[in-house]
């Protein structure tokens, strides 16, 4: 019986020790939050990386990553962040927005294009990227697609003055 009550309290202290050990590996959403508040993405990025050493494969987690990483201007290690969401979840159309924007910031017009164009094949009500990608296609010359994106955009929000004008 002895035997029994030191094996059961051994594996309480055990599991109590690796749940303790568990939690000051996640990071206090608090610090994370102020520092988002307070426009300090790079050292959010760092804060991150001191919580969550690679390799990262929660969803969740690289998106935290990409998107600090995009508004700290690391737009390489953003992409890459938001590409590794994408092969694990290539249905994600915020995560096809946020590369197709991060491909625009870096004046990469044609990879743009291509996000937009999955965007689209998932979802065919969306009044921005049909503006985006009359207004890509428009800078790439090819004005019969601009066209036909603008005159989509323009049957799902009338309303928009921009795309009546275009």
């Amino acid at each position: 019986m002895k035997t029994f009550t030191f094996l059961l309290f051994t594996a309480a202290f055990l599991i109590f020790k690796n749940e303790i050990k568990a939690q000051t590996n996640t990071p206090n959403d608090a610090v994370l939050i102020d520092l988002y508040q307070n426009q300090r993405y790079a050292e959010a990025v760092g804060y991150l990386k001191k919580n969550y050493p690679e390799p990262v494969t929660d969803l969740k987690v690289l998106g935290r990553f990409a998107y600090a990483s995009q508004m700290a201007g690391k737009l390489l290690d953003a992409e890459s962040y938001y590409l590794r969401i994408y092969q694990q979840d290539s249905a994600s159309i915020p995560v096809l927005l946020n590369l197709a924007s991060i491909q625009i910031r870096r004046e990469n017009n044609s990879k743009a294009l291509f996000y937009y164009e999955k965007v689209i094949a998932l979802d065919k009500t969306n009044f921005s990227v049909y503006k985006q990608l009359g207004r890509l296609y428009s800078d790439k010359g090819e004005t019969e697609k601009a066209i036909a994106n603008w005159k989509t955009a323009n049957q799902l929000n009338p309303e928009e003055a921009d795309v009546a004008a275009d």
